[in-house]
């Protein structure tokens, strides 16, 4: 029999491949994010003139653009809504600026590395891959 709060890892574990990519996503979310920023503000470029028998849609490309970003960015912040919030900023040190857990004791090393596994599933999942 279990005992009562005992932590499971394995509802969290990710396959590999699924980890690395969720890992790489996650470090693309500060430049996702400044670029979604700027994206909102800058206007379209669009003259009315069409240069071929089918022009482009400027306009649509950049909504579109904006709304992978939006997709993306939102993942991300959705997976830090599912986690203590004390340990969401040095969980993104770590994985966005490979920071490592220096001056943690090991047992704080442990809930860390616990929640971070918590938050990549979460990000796999807001973005079902999973």
């Amino acid at each position: 029999m279990r005992k009562k709060g005992r932590y499971d890892s394995a509802a969290f574990r990710l396959p590999k491949e699924t980890y690395m990519e969720t890992i790489w996503y996650i470090r693309g979310y500060p430049a996702a994010r400044a670029e979604y920023e700027d994206a909102v503000h800058l206007p379209s470029k669009q003259d009315d003139q069409p240069r071929s028998s089918s022009p482009s849609d400027p306009t649509f490309r950049a909504a579109d653009r904006r709304v992978k970003l939006h997709e993306k960015i939102a993942a991300v912040e959705e997976a830090q809504k599912m986690i203590p919030e004390a340990f969401v900023s040095p969980i993104l040190r770590n994985i966005i600026e490979r920071e490592d857990w220096d001056g943690l004791a090991a047992k704080d090393i442990k809930t860390y590395k616990k929640y971070k596994q918590q938050y990549v599933w979460w990000v796999a999942y807001f973005r079902n891959v999973i």
